[in-house]
């Protein structure tokens, strides 16, 4: 009895170290195989966070690009570079212009290069001063100053003496784009804390720009564990001369991982003070409940992270355990990966203040709808649509009346179209309309029901505040027109609306001459 005794013992004292060791290998096993994928699916975070201070950039420059354009191609300025108009600088050159511009630095070109106006603004101190030669001489500076391209636009990081700029530039022409151009205007906005907190507002992610002054390889993202849960992220991108460069600094958390780690550590524990107490039959039965499982959510994490589909969640276990922890962690990381990249879509694709489609997304959707219609002979409109007076609103009750009065304007427009329909905003107080399956009569009686919606007042804070607008049209028929010149087209007959007194619409002609301003 004893003997039998001290055999079954020491075979129980054998298994359970065996089966210790082989828990350990397995458990070493699966770990090297989880951490493996995590540190890609950490990697591929990381990516997604830097695409997403990377865009905010992009949406900063795009949006000052736009402006640039918007008073390039401007009759006043046209006429001031020209040396026309003797009161453009009294009238428009002034701060408080440049503080709801949001830019330091404006430099005007005439069309043989020669500076005709130059400022530099702090509005810390509310000073002004002329814009340094270092600047101007500037290789890209000076490739812009001498251009004679009507089509040219630059825009991007520049690396200066002062620092990092954000740089938009844009030939001047007539409000009709005719002509050559009569110079180039260069908007300048410094990529300062200011500027770097409100895109880290934008985003929900704090981050750092500045010089490459380490000498970092260009382009290459690089990913630094700070800790145990933190990580540090580089990305070193080309500026706009394409001689210089700068570097993104993002400080993420490593969340995956330490929750990884500390459900890991739990199984572990717990499987080998197991092994201690338990028969050959427990340790059988921890081949089943245990081993397997690790190794099917092992598989189940691998294949995500091999075929990158973040739609697919580890399923759910009817146990309550560290495993089923484990795989519930990771479907709330996949969740968080798939919200940011909603998120980044979102921000891409759709303007951030009235929800609706942007300018990218829009001209998506006209070329699809083109495609389309070239197949089916289906009929399309474009409607370009402008808001009257709208600078005065934001100019005596701020910007922030001014949005909520955009928001509102285009809630009633929304409301007033089918669902095949697109608005969308483009910037500023400008907005594009797409019809899809419409004859004349219809766009006329939408137009209508657009510029009759205008007539009851937005009321914002007590306010009351009443608006028009001016709409061209675009048809798309038998002219088999392509995306560009649609919107051209429509564009040139909103300018038509507005010379012929504005708060009505106007189809576009090959006859339309535009009045000189």
């Amino acid at each position: 009895m004893k003997i039998a005794e001290t055999i079954r013992f020491r075979s129980i004292l054998t298994i359970a170290g065996m089966f210790s060791i082989v828990i350990v290998l397995v458990i070493s096993l699966v770990t090297l195989l989880s951490i493996n994928g995590l540190n890609d699916l950490e990697h591929q975070n990381a990516e997604l966070q830097m695409s997403r201070i990377v865009s905010s950039v992009q949406f900063s420059t795009d949006a000052l690009s736009k402006t640039a354009q918007d008073w390039g191609n401007w009759d006043d300025t046209h006429d001031y570079v020209s040396g026309v108009d003797t009161t453009y600088e009294f009238d428009n050159l002034y701060l408080e212009a440049f503080e709801t511009l949001d830019i330091e630095l404006l430099i005007f070109f005439d069309s043989d290069g020669e500076v005709v106006f130059s400022r530099k603004y702090d509005f810390e101190s509310s000073n002004e001063a002329l814009v340094d030669n270092g600047i101007i001489d500037d290789t890209t500076i000076q490739e812009i100053a001498l251009n004679q391209d009507s089509e040219y636009l630059r825009s991007g990081i520049l690396s200066t003496s002062e620092g990092l700029y954000i740089i938009a530039s844009s030939p001047i022409l007539l409000s009709d784009a005719s002509g050559s151009p009569a110079g180039n205007i260069v908007f300048g906005r410094l990529m300062d804390s200011d500027e770097v907190s409100y895109l880290s507002e934008i985003v929900g992610l704090d981050f750092v720009i500045e010089d490459n002054i380490d000498n970092l390889s260009l382009g290459e993202l690089k990913v630094t564990d700070i800790d145990q849960d933190q990580a540090l992220v580089t990305l070193v991108a080309e500026d706009l001369s394409n001689r210089g460069d700068y570097v993104f600094h993002l400080t993420i958390p490593t969340v995956h991982m330490t929750i990884f780690r500390s459900t890991i550590m739990k199984v572990i524990i717990t499987l080998t003070a197991a092994t201690m107490v338990l028969s050959f039959l427990l340790l059988q039965f921890l081949d089943h409940k245990v081993f397997k499982r690790l190794s099917k959510l092992n598989n189940q994490i691998q294949y995500i992270t091999d075929q990158k589909v973040f739609i697919d969640r580890i399923p759910e276990s009817p146990i309550n355990d560290e495993i089923s922890n484990i795989g519930n962690k990771i479907n709330a990381m996949l969740d968080k990966l798939h919200d940011a990249h909603k998120e980044i879509n979102e921000l891409a694709y759709m303007d951030y203040l009235t929800k609706q489609p942007n300018r990218m997304h829009f001209y998506d959707l006209l070329e699809q709808s083109i495609n389309e219609a070239n197949t089916s002979n289906e009929e399309l409109a474009v409607l370009f649509m402008d808001l009257d007076y709208f600078k005065m609103v934001n100019d005596k009750y701020g910007h922030v009346i001014g949005d909520e009065l955009l928001i509102q304007i285009t809630n009633r427009i929304v409301r007033l179209l089918n669902e095949k329909d697109t608005f969308a905003r483009t910037g500023g107080d400008e907005f594009l309309i797409l019809l899809r399956e419409i004859n004349k009569e219809q766009v006329i009686d939408i137009c209508n029901k657009v510029l009759k919606s205008f007539e009851e007042p937005v009321i914002i804070q007590s306010i009351k505040l009443t608006v028009t607008a001016s709409i061209g049209i675009a048809l798309f028929s038998s002219d088999k027109l392509g995306r560009d010149d649609l919107i051209m087209r429509a564009d040139i007959a909103m300018y038509q609306a507005k010379a012929k007194g504005k708060n009505q619409y106007c189809f576009w002609s090959k006859d339309i001459v535009l009045p000189k301003q």
